[in-house]
């Protein structure tokens, strides 16, 4: 059985936006690739508790680690690599310098995948794209469904004056449709193996909503 090592990175925003993105050194595995910031979890160590020390250690800034963002577990050829990533909150940058990394660049969310990033980073990289693209939806979003339910599945249904707007992210894959019908939306939710108990409650939801509205 392969060894399993676990890691953490960590997001960082600036205030445009802009996520922090580092190269990875010439001595490292994957050399000149580019990853989040962070490391390995030490014997006993808090994984939130590693990911701040790993950034002060490599950046030399203060971070407060927050919200769980994504998992990812990637197998090499002599081991595996498990990746928590957090979305963070940076404390102090003022003393912020280069200690590990050979070079670090704010990107914005759509531009990620121009850099040539370590496989494991990759789906969360495509994450954190298709969440910048949704954000694009304007208001009314009726439903909301994030992993209790639907595994890595997350959904959001809008009304608009003539149509229904389903947007899905589900196992990396970002999926946007305009429907005129109940029975379209239902299919299109078959067709990426919701649970049948969500499905119906959606289409109740979806109905209410535009009888309220009086739309259609």
């Amino acid at each position: 059985m392969k060894k399993i090592i676990e890691v953490v990175g960590a997001i960082l925003e600036n205030p445009n936006g802009d996520i922090f993105c580092a190269m990875r050194p010439k001595d490292k595995t994957f050399p000149g690739m580019w990853e989040f910031p962070g490391g390995k979890i030490e014997e006993g160590e808090e994984p939130k508790r590693a990911l701040e020390r790993e950034i002060k250690e490599e950046l030399n800034i203060e971070i407060r680690a927050d919200k769980l963002f994504d998992e990812v577990q990637k197998e090499y050829e002599e081991f595996v690599i498990k990746l928590s990533t957090y979305n963070c909150t940076v404390l102090d940058f003022s003393e912020f310098k280069l200690i590990e990394h050979q070079e670090f660049k704010w990107m914005k969310k759509e531009l990620l995948m121009t850099l040539d990033w370590v496989p494991t980073d990759i789906p969360t990289v495509e994450k954190l794209m298709n969440l910048n693209k949704s954000k694009k939806i304007t208001n009314k979003i009726i439903y909301s469904e994030i992993k209790e339910l639907l595994g890595t599945t997350e959904i959001e249904i809008e009304i608009r004056p003539r149509s229904i707007l389903l947007d899905i992210i589900s196992g990396g894959e970002w999926y946007q449709k305009s429907l005129k019908t109940l029975p379209e939306l239902k299919a299109d939710l078959e067709r990426f193996y919701v649970n049948k108990l969500v499905i119906d409650e959606l289409i109740l939801k979806v109905d209410e909503e535009r009888r309220k509205k009086r739309v259609f």
